[in-house]
């Protein structure tokens, strides 16, 4: 007992020298906590709202999923979401970070954008279903599994390109909006998994999800798109080049967050990442609200000091979001949330919780890792980043292609180190160009 309360006031004390140390780099000569809580009260309560809705999809998918849906096959599943995920590391992600950082203040972006998303969308979309039906009709399931994967991307990427439009518009009312109806995705891939038993199945309804979200949430958005667009050769370089810069970072960032959901399924089976997939992504969700609700509600504004403040401004939103994730870290530490964790998981996937704390671990750094990541896209420092995560790629594939791990627990600890060197790692070059170098703004 008193060992439990020695920790208990240990990371008290932690949480309040983070919350002491967020007002103390809070420069008044600029701008106080109270003065952005006035201003900004009402699109903040969307913005919270808005990721709320994002955590409680990954807990309504945990709960219908591990008590309707063998852990075979939603390992399958979430072996091709993961393949949607590369592809949007690789095309999306770096674009749409251009988009957000040029788009603040130049409308002629969003509207050569919109004119590349306007020629190019329904042919890709339309390849997308024609490679589905016929993998269908023909029993071709590679084919079947590459369509429904290619489509998903092609409307998932459309509905995250506006969000953004909406994010540069810091229309969070919007957002919240436009997120309630991912709540639909995990109810209807549940149901046509009872009703057709089959994982096509359950990606059929994931595209369903999102082209109902696009046909009802957004349809204002994409007027905007179809009607207000041109093309600009000097923007499209502009925006194309600053995208090349950060590819390799979001490039090693998606293997940071997939290795481990890649390698399982390789070493153990799609059964045991089945079995993996909804605990980390449960957790995943739940630290990525310390990030998502107060970076990314930040993000408009900072982007717009860039070239007129110092980078003291974004590091107070930042220092936000490690007040956020510490507060997160005690909350999901207590026996209560673990207990109820438990309650939640179906009879069939409870096989792993004995791991739980290796996988809430292996979450935590993941979230920490991507909160540092931020700290480095508004700077000229995205060379050092990506170097860094590719050094982390090395060593880890290093480790386990030379020391094959004798189970999923030896496999999560080498791991966990290999992300512990990486978070001290990234977390030494932004102090050390914070207070010794000079930051170089964009």
């Amino acid at each position: 007992m008193k060992k439990k309360d020695t920790n208990f006031f240990k990371y008290r004390h932690l949480f309040l020298q983070l919350i002491i140390s967020v007002f103390f780099v809070m420069d008044l000569e600029y701008i106080s906590f109270v003065q952005i809580y006035m201003k900004f009260d009402k699109n903040l309560f969307f913005s919270f709202l808005s990721q709320s809705f994002v955590v409680l999809q990954s807990i309504i998918a945990m709960i219908l999923i591990t008590r309707n849906v063998i852990p075979q096959d939603f390992g399958v599943y979430t072996l091709c979401l993961t393949a949607v995920g590369l592809l949007n590391g690789f095309i999306y992600q770096p674009l749409i970070q251009s988009i957000l950082v040029f788009g603040q203040n130049d409308s002629s972006v969003l509207k050569s954008i919109n004119g590349y998303i306007k020629f190019s969308f329904i042919p890709l979309a339309m390849s997308g279903f024609i490679l589905s039906i016929i993998g269908y009709f023909f029993q071709i399931k590679i084919l079947s599994f590459i369509g429904l994967i290619s489509t998903i991307f092609i409307f998932d990427s459309l509905r995250n390109y506006i969000l953004s439009i909406l994010n540069i518009r810091k229309n969070f009312k919007k957002i919240a909006y436009v997120n309630i109806f991912g709540l639909l995705k995990p109810i209807l891939s549940v149901l046509l998994y009872i009703f057709f038993n089959t994982v096509e199945s359950m990606l059929v309804a994931t595209f369903l999800a999102v082209f109902i979200n696009l046909a009802i949430a957004c349809r204002s958005e994409i007027i905007f798109i179809i009607y207000q667009n041109s093309f600009s050769k000097e923007v499209s370089l502009k925006v194309l080049n600053y995208a090349k810069s950060i590819l390799p970072s979001k490039l090693m960032f998606w293997a940071i967050q997939n290795f481990d959901k890649l390698s399982i399924s390789i070493l153990f089976g799609p059964t045991t990442l089945g079995l993996y997939a909804p605990l980390y992504n449960c957790l995943y969700q739940i630290y990525w609200f310390s990030h998502s609700s107060v970076t990314l509600y930040f993000r408009p504004y900072i982007y717009e000091k860039i070239g007129k403040e110092q980078i003291q401004i974004f590091l107070r939103y930042f220092l936000l979001s490690l007040a956020m994730f510490v507060s997160i870290f005690l909350i999901t530490n207590s026996n209560i949330f673990l207990y109820l964790l438990k309650i939640l998981i179906g009879e069939n996937y409870q096989s792993l919780f004995d791991q739980i704390w290796a996988i809430s671990l292996l979450v935590k750094l993941v979230v920490f890792i991507y909160i540092f990541e931020m700290f480095y896209l508004p700077s000229n420092k995205v060379r050092t980043l990506w170097v860094s995560q590719f050094t982390f790629g090395l060593i880890l594939v290093f480790s386990l292609l030379f020391f094959v791990p004798s189970s999923l627990l030896d496999f999560l600890s080498r791991f966990i180190y290999t992300m512990i060197a990486l978070v001290v790692l990234l977390t030494f070059n932004p102090i050390y160009n914070l207070y010794f170098k000079k930051y170089d703004i964009i």
